[in-house]
């Protein structure tokens, strides 16, 4: 027969199971928990990624603006216009300082910086071509300056060659060119209408003097009309003068002043012709001796001389 006893329910069964079914609900909610705490870690760590790389990306931006901020000051040295690309760098900063104030951009906005970055990237490389390639050109124009600089002061030293010789030539031709005034004949005419050809001649026999000379042969000299002017010296010294008479004053070949006795326009044929020159009295004849030049383009081509001794009583 059996034991009543043992036919008996264990009371303490349902504890067991109660337990059983608490410990499971804690394994449960230790377990959830757990992953729980590992999906917060990752989301965690997504954010701080999230984080890191828009600091990066923001970072690439503003080294991007660093960048074109040179190009524009090499475009500036190299006198190039600025407006385009001073718009772009006011896009890009905009930009930079909307993506640091969200603190956050979406996938749609990743992948439009990361395009944004390498377009400008291509841009930025394309400028650096256009200042490189305009600093060469300028280069190369510095040295066709420089060359043009050096032919010109050749070219210079050659005028100044050739206008210093041609002056040379024109100053030899000018001097070549001087008439020379010869054989002259100085006539005594006295208050009688008398010519008279001496050495010396009495006071009270001259009325007027006659100055006749030739102009020597000169290949060198132009024809035409020449002005011929005559100077007479007293025995003072003094060149009579006398404005009533037909004296005045020229520049001579050297710029100075001079005063001539009388002038006379003249035609130069360079065939030896003779020319002369009628002293109106003006002055009384003292003793002494006068000498006379004769001046023509402002040099002096000639000169004589006569003297005059004290009146005769007869």
């Amino acid at each position: 027969m059996a034991n009543p006893e043992e036919k008996k329910a264990n009371p303490h069964v349902p504890y067991i199971v109660a337990i059983a079914i608490l410990l499971g609900v804690i394994v449960f909610l230790l377990f959830n928990n757990s992953e729980k705490n590992k999906q917060i870690e990752e989301l965690s760590t997504t954010i701080d990624t999230k984080s890191t790389e828009i600091v990066s990306k923001t970072k690439e931006l503003e080294d991007l603006s660093s960048e074109f901020e040179r190009v524009k000051a090499d475009r500036e040295r190299l006198g190039l216009n600025n407006d385009s690309l001073n718009a772009q760098i006011t896009d890009l900063n905009a930009y930079i300082a909307k993506i640091k104030q969200s603190g956050k951009i979406s996938a749609q906005e990743k992948k439009k910086l990361e395009q944004l970055v390498v377009q400008l990237r291509a841009d930025l490389v394309k400028k650096d071509q256009e200042i490189l390639t305009l600093r060469q050109q300028n280069d190369s124009l510095k040295t066709n300056v420089s060359s043009l600089s050096e032919e010109k002061a050749k070219l210079g030293d050659s005028l100044y060659n050739v206008s210093t010789t041609k002056s040379d030539l024109e100053s030899k031709l000018a001097y070549a060119s001087i008439l020379k005034a010869t054989n002259f004949k100085i006539t005594a005419i006295t208050p009688q209408g008398k010519e008279i050809e001496k050495e010396e001649y009495r006071a009270n026999k001259i009325a007027t003097i006659k100055v006749t000379f030739s102009i020597a042969d000169n290949k060198a000299a132009k024809k035409g009309t020449k002005t011929f002017y005559l100077r007479l010296f007293l025995p003072s010294g003094k060149v009579f003068s006398d404005p009533l008479n037909g004296g005045g004053t020229i520049n001579d070949a050297d710029g100075n002043e001079i005063s001539y006795s009388l002038k006379q326009d003249a035609p130069f044929n360079n065939v030896g012709e003779n020319y002369s020159f009628t002293l109106l009295k003006g002055f009384d004849y003292v003793p002494g001796e006068y000498k006379l030049d004769i001046y023509s383009e402002g040099y002096k081509i000639g000169d004589s001389k006569f003297v005059v001794k004290k009146a005769s009583l007869f």
